[in-house]
């Protein structure tokens, strides 16, 4: 499937093709300079592609990398929340001041 959608890519003049879903994360630049990206997917693999702003493509594997930013679901907002309110009391108590 992929050599066909290059071959198309090619005959329309584009210098690579980015497509997703197709279960092989992959960028790969052929001999002629040809660039074909494949994000994957987030179910099976948990890979996407990042664009720098210099060009560069990176593909990233979420379960390998662990990048640093998580994503914040509403139990860990809640947490967070509760944290704030414990330590808000406990330094109104140290001081005197009200709750």
């Amino acid at each position: 499937f992929d050599e066909m959608l290059i071959e198309h890519a090619r005959e329309e003049g584009y210098d690579g093709i980015v497509c997703g879903h197709v279960h092989r994360p992959e960028i790969r630049v052929l001999e002629d300079g040809f660039v074909y990206v494949n994000c994957g997917d987030w179910v099976e693999h948990k890979t996407a592609v990042v664009e720098y702003a210099d060009g560069r493509l990176e593909l990233i594997d979420w379960e390998k990398e662990k990048p640093s930013v998580e994503p914040t679901s509403n139990r860990a907002r809640r947490k967070r929340a509760k944290e704030r309110a414990r330590e808000i009391r406990r330094r109104n108590a140290a001081t005197g001041a009200p709750r």
